[in-house]
C-alpha cells in the first residue's frame, strides 16, 4: 500500500500517495549529463521519443515527469489577422 508523502510544490504543501517502483537498472551519467530511462519505466509512464519531460528535485532524488496536457503554441494566434497586418506593414515599408 502506498504511503502518504508530503512535499512542497511552488510554495504549496502537497500530500500525495506514492508508489515507488524499482527496476533494478543502474545507468551511468554521460559526458553531456544524459541518462537512459529504463524501458519498463518509459513504457509505464508512456514516454516516447520526442516527448518532453520535467525534472524536479525532491530531497536527494530527481523526479522525472512526462509533460501532459500542455498546449502547444501552434495555431494559438490563428484568426487574429496578424499575417495580414505584417504583410501590410512590409508593403508600406517597401513603398516608402
Amino acid at each position: 500500500m502506498p504511503e502518504p508523502v508530503t512535499s512542497t510544490d511552488r510554495g504549496c504543501k502537497v500530500t500525495t500517495l506514492r508508489t515507488v517502483t524499482r527496476t533494478g537498472m543502474t545507468s551511468r551519467v554521460g559526458p553531456k549529463g544524459q541518462v537512459v530511462i529504463p524501458k519498463a519505466t518509459r513504457e509505464r509512464l508512456g514516454i516516447a521519443p520526442g516527448d518532453e519531460v520535467d525534472f524536479s528535485l525532491e530531497d536527494d532524488a530527481v523526479r522525472v515527469e512526462l509533460r501532459r496536457g500542455r498546449p502547444s503554441l501552434g495555431g494559438q494566434f490563428a484568426g487574429l489577422g496578424l499575417a495580414a497586418t505584417l504583410e501590410a506593414d512590409r508593403r508600406a515599408e517597401r513603398d516608402r
